[in-house]
């Protein structure tokens, strides 16, 4: 049920579906619009949607990839042209992402990529972010195995608001060493150990293995790997993301990552982000991954192209 938010390059996601930031005419559009036309065809692309007859904001209409070959569909989401947030924008923006979600469903898929809707449309970018995240993230709840990835390329939003933001630069200044040549893995041999200390703390925090998935921004398709197969060994973003997930204080997160060979360390960045929300006492990989995003890190859970 994994949701990032990347920085990166939407119409080269390998996904099964991409969506479109189109209009009511479903005409081509600067941006991305016009980035995923180029690659799937101008010209097949321009027709398909002509046949479509247009679209209503707030909805959602599909056409085939044609020469894109790294995903199956193209989803054209037509978005709220932004005024002053009292015109429905909301409602509208959340309809042209939950429409869209539903074509997805219908033909069984289960990754797909957006980019931020209606962000060319003047849409505030941190209050776009907000409503995607929202709607991302109820859905999610419901489908354990699905991939959405929420990919910008330029124009980024502010994920994390400014009091959270000094509070964390300051704390980064103060306890961050940084060290390039510091390495914390040790090689383990099977993950036996790693399964042992989740089945405690998850009995101890007692939280399903549902919650878990939610919590830790965890896949079904994952939690099972890792029970059968004793070989394959988490990364330490997933082991962090369980931790997270269990509420795991400081000492016990230091054991799973030990259990597969990792450490905390001041001299890593993303390892001073931990500490600095564990600190604060929150325990939401979301935020978390908020933060790491605005830092260019890579994010908690089971992320995978």
């Amino acid at each position: 049920m994994p949701f990032f938010a990347i920085k990166g390059d939407l119409v080269n996601m390998n996904v099964d579906a991409i969506v479109n930031d189109s209009n009511v005419k479903l005409e081509m559009i600067e941006g991305v619009g016009r980035a995923i036309h180029h690659k799937a065809g101008d010209k097949e692309m321009i027709f398909a949607c002509k046949q479509l007859g247009g679209c209503k904001v707030g909805d959602a209409k599909e056409t085939p990839s044609f020469n894109m070959t790294n995903t199956k569909i193209v989803i054209h989401a037509v978005g709220p042209v932004y005024t002053n947030g009292k015109h429905n924008e909301r409602k509208d923006l959340i309809s042209a992402y939950k429409k869209s979600l539903e074509i997805l469903d219908s033909h069984e898929f289960k990754t797909i990529a957006f980019p931020l809707l209606s962000v060319e449309f003047n849409y505030p970018k941190r209050e776009a972010y907000e409503t995607a995240s929202e709607v991302f993230l109820e859905y999610l709840k419901d489908h354990p195995d699905h991939y959405i990835y929420l990919v910008m390329y330029k124009r980024f939003p502010e994920t994390i608001n400014m009091e959270t933001h000094d509070k964390l630069s300051k704390y980064i200044q103060t306890s961050y060493q940084q060290d390039i040549s510091y390495k914390d893995v040790n090689i383990v041999e099977d993950n036996t150990k790693f399964v042992k200390l989740i089945k405690k703390f998850r009995k101890d925090a007692d939280i399903s293995v549902e919650d878990l998935i939610y919590k830790g921004n965890l896949s079904q398709s994952l939690i099972d790997k890792i029970i059968n197969d004793s070989s394959y060994i988490p990364s330490k973003n997933v082991i962090l993301a369980f931790s997270i997930a269990l509420g795991l204080e400081v000492k016990l997160m230091e054991k799973l990552l030990n259990s597969c060979g990792y450490a905390l360390s001041k001299t890593s960045l993303l390892d001073t982000v931990i500490n600095f929300y564990i600190k604060e006492g929150i325990y939401n990989v979301y935020k978390i991954n908020d933060a790491l995003f605005s830092l260019d890190l890579s994010p908690l859970g089971d992320y995978k192209l």
